[in-house]
């Protein structure tokens, strides 16, 4: 998900196509993005958005795991990158 900052710091509007692989959602009646983006649809916002600082990344796992313990969720796994590892390690 993205919101309108995002799109616009990447440039997305209803004139964008979808790169190779991937979808912008659009509203159907106005063909504006609806900031739902899929598959390599991502990285059109994932090159402006800077990356998030150790302890925000820290802060957000923590948030999570504290959100499934409540739901009774007892194991997550995660496809995460190998910079992530030291996050899960201090977790």
């Amino acid at each position: 998900l993205a919101n309108t900052l995002a799109l616009r710091k990447a440039g997305i509007n209803r004139k964008t196509a979808a790169p190779p692989g991937g979808v912008i959602v659009r509203n159907p009646q106005t063909g504006e993005p609806t900031g739902i983006l899929k598959d390599s649809a991502m990285g059109l916002v994932e090159e402006v958005i800077p990356p998030p600082s150790p302890s925000e990344s820290t802060a957000a796992l923590l948030e999570a795991i504290k959100e499934a313990a409540l739901n009774g969720v007892t194991s997550i796994q995660d496809i995460a990158a190998w910079k992530d590892l030291e996050i899960y390690r201090q977790a």
